[in-house]
């Protein structure tokens, strides 16, 4: 049985009423038509929950449910008024005869919650639970003011609502020093709604002596005297502070990823319909941009969940500094971010803001003491003549990330929307002369360090473009540009020659055994006059042959491979090395390693990055190093960002690594000083 329930009222209409609200629930109900009924009946029965109306002929509620405190301290007590008769209410409650008050009419459902509470605190009081029903179940705070708002009386729940004491209330204006009204005007339309209907149902908002802010259901009703004439204002106050905090959480968590705070992708769909709607009005373009971090699993496996989330909000704080004040950027969950670029003047600008999110991560993220470098995949589409639907448009950059994802590029952009990439390249092709004359090139060194031993083996040389007006320009964009305009020849001249220099540099401070790797591309390895430039600038800079490697990438070998098996071995014969790039990625087989006069195979970082997740790429690896014993090759293992892939490799006996976990690639400075410290290697790879 759910509970044991008694009316009291002298009209069978109003307890019939209520009978009929509660018949679901499953309670044994009583009915009396007086308060000495009703007292009969509870002598007679256990009641967990007496409701009952005030003015009754003979014995008035109040003084009916003080009997019942008295006799039967467990049985919860409810009054229900229509307001007749306030101040006997309120000194009802404050003198703690009742539990809760309700007025005519009341809410069905909010008199069915209530009456569950009541039974379950009726039940507790049974077991033997003391509690003070007053401060600790009566919600409710009642104050009555005078006819110009000034404070007369509190309850005890007031000072809980309010944090201010009873003395410190009592003589304040409750409409003026106590509440914030938004407009001016707002008591004015209480004061009229009273008036015309007797009371007024609301929600007001005050702030609490800590200087918090707190919201009340309020229930205000004016007395009128002799000359119907508001005398008095009862208020009753339920404090829905934290129903409020909760509704808006919920409604806060409907559109916004709970862990970043960003907008989900249900706020990104609604801003992208809207400004869809716009661009049919204005013709302006606009543009969605999609990224992932790449390997969250493996952030994850070595941060934990709680401090890789951490990341996810830095990694959405910077994408909110990148974009501009009209962009929303948004969270799909998980380590999925979109961003919404909307009303474009300039077909360059998504590219640009994909750049400058890709330059911003190039830098190391710091946190927790961990110095992080973030990869992204990114696609991007763009809105431009024609109709299109905003989950469309989404679909569309999605493809297009999971194309950079597939091709290993930095971002791909729609075919769709491939014209702004024409116009992108059209300007990469006319600003590389430029470029070349202005001296806006420069050289990076990835170390390259022993696992064995930690020390710094050599390093890798790798070319950058700082332009002027556009920043950092990736190498993915501007070499692909270089290599079909022909330019790549004297960029691969010059990267070549001021690489030997440098080094050289370093030789004559000490560091005489540091070997140089430098990177042809497939259009070098067709130039006839690659082997004249090898030769002659070994004998230019005085450059021990033995010190210098040329990495090839395998795609190279597909193409006239007689020619490049017979100029790889004029380029052996001038005692350099050759090491084959990015093995392992699905071009080169066995009998290329065999044909080609390689001495280091370069494990692609692919490969590197998956070695503790997937059993086939470790399968893959193990068989790399059986092959390269056996040929008496050295390995190389690129991409290497965690301490279990170094592990790893050091079990495998892998003879050279470099990656960002012990270094990013360093300009001239930072490497001069790189090198004069040794990296403890073993301690990281053993420990």
């Amino acid at each position: 049985m759910n509970g044991v329930i008694l009316l009291v009222d002298d009209e069978p209409h109003i307890t019939k009423a209520i009978s009929r609200a509660l018949r679901h629930d499953g309670y044994q109900i009583h009915s009396a038509t007086s308060a000495r009924e009703g007292l009969e009946i509870l002598a007679q029965n256990p009641v967990d929950v007496i409701i009952s109306d005030q003015c009754m002929p003979g014995m008035t509620g109040s003084v009916f449910l003080a009997k019942v405190q008295q006799s039967f301290p467990n049985t919860i007590r409810i009054m229900l008024s229509g307001y007749s008769d306030f101040q006997a209410v309120v000194d009802a409650i404050n003198h703690g005869a009742i539990y809760k008050f309700w007025s005519k009419p009341w809410d069905s459902g909010v008199l069915r919650q209530q009456v569950r509470e009541a039974v379950i605190e009726s039940r507790r009081l049974q077991r033997g639970q003391q509690y003070d029903l007053m401060l600790d179940s009566a919600i409710e705070g009642v104050i009555t003011t005078n006819a110009e708002g000034l404070i007369e009386s509190v309850n005890p729940a007031v000072e809980i609502i309010t944090g201010y004491q009873a003395t410190e209330l009592i003589g304040q204006n409750f409409f003026h020093d106590c509440i914030e009204f938004k407009r001016q005007g707002d008591f004015k339309k209480i004061s009229q709604t009273v008036g015309e209907t007797g009371e007024w149902r609301g929600q007001l908002s005050g702030i609490r002596k800590d200087g918090s802010g707190y919201i009340q259901q309020a229930l205000i009703t004016g007395f009128r005297n002799h000359r119907n004439q508001v005398s008095h204002w009862g208020i009753l106050l339920l404090d829905i502070t934290k129903q409020k905090e909760q509704q808006l959480r919920v409604e806060f968590l409907a559109h916004h990823d709970e862990i970043t705070g960003l907008p989900n992708r249900r706020l990104l769909n609604d801003r992208l319909i809207q400004a869809l709607e716009f661009r049919r009005e204005s013709n302006d373009k606009l543009a969605v941009i999609s990224l992932d971090i790449q390997r969250i699993d493996n952030l994850v496996e070595n941060l934990g969940r709680s401090a890789s989330d951490g990341v996810l909000k830095i990694v959405a704080e910077r994408l909110e500094q990148l974009i501009p004040e009209a962009a929303t950027a948004a969270c799909f969950g998980g380590a999925q971010f979109a961003i919404l670029l909307p009303h474009i003047d300039d077909v360059t600008i998504p590219e640009r803001l994909v750049l400058a999110i890709l330059d911003s991560f190039e830098k190391p993220l710091h946190f927790h003491d961990n110095e992080l470098f973030l990869r992204f995949n990114i696609g991007l589409a763009v809105a431009r003549e024609g109709s299109i639907d905003a989950e469309s448009l989404l679909q569309q950059a999605d493809k297009a990330k999971q194309q950079a994802k597939t091709s290993r590029q930095l971002y791909c952009i729609h075919a769709a929307t491939m014209d702004s990439s024409l116009n992108e390249r059209w300007i990469l092709e006319h600003a590389l002369p430029k470029a070349m004359e202005n001296n806006e090139f420069f050289i990076v060194y990835q170390p390259k360090l022993e696992l064995a031993t930690g020390k710094t083996q050599g390093m890798e040389a790798l070319l950058r473009w700082e332009h002027p007006d556009r920043g950092t320009i990736s190498p993915e964009k501007f070499i692909a540009v270089a290599e079909e305009t022909g330019l790549i020849i004297e960029l691969g001249k010059w990267c070549l020659y001021t690489a030997c220099e440098q080094t050289k540099r370093w030789h004559a401070q000490g560091f005489d055994d540091l070997c140089l790797s430098v990177n042809l591309s497939a259009r070098q390895m067709l130039d006839p006059g690659l082997f004249d430039l090898v030769e002659s600038t070994l004998k230019s800079q005085n450059f021990p042959p033995n010190l210098l490697e040329l990495e090839i990438t395998e795609s190279t070998l597909l193409h006239n491979d007689n020619e490049a098996l017979l100029l790889m071995k004029r380029l052996r014969s001038l005692g350099i090395s050759l090491a084959v790039d990015d093995f392992g990625t699905g071009y080169a087989s066995i009998d290329y390693i065999k044909r080609f006069p390689f001495s280091t195979l370069k494990i692609d970082r692919s490969f590197i990055a998956d070695i503790t997740t997937q059993p086939s790429d470790t399968s893959i690896l193990e068989s790399i190093f059986m092959m390269a014993d056996s040929r008496g090759l050295k390995v190389t293992a690129e991409g290497v960002e965690t301490k279990n892939q170094l592990e790893f490799l050091a079990k495998k006996g892998c003879d050279l690594i470099q990656g960002y976990f012990f270094s990013r690639p360093l300009n001239v400075s930072d490497f001069g000083e790189f090198i004069k410290q040794k990296v403890p290697v073993q301690e990281c790879s053993s420990s």
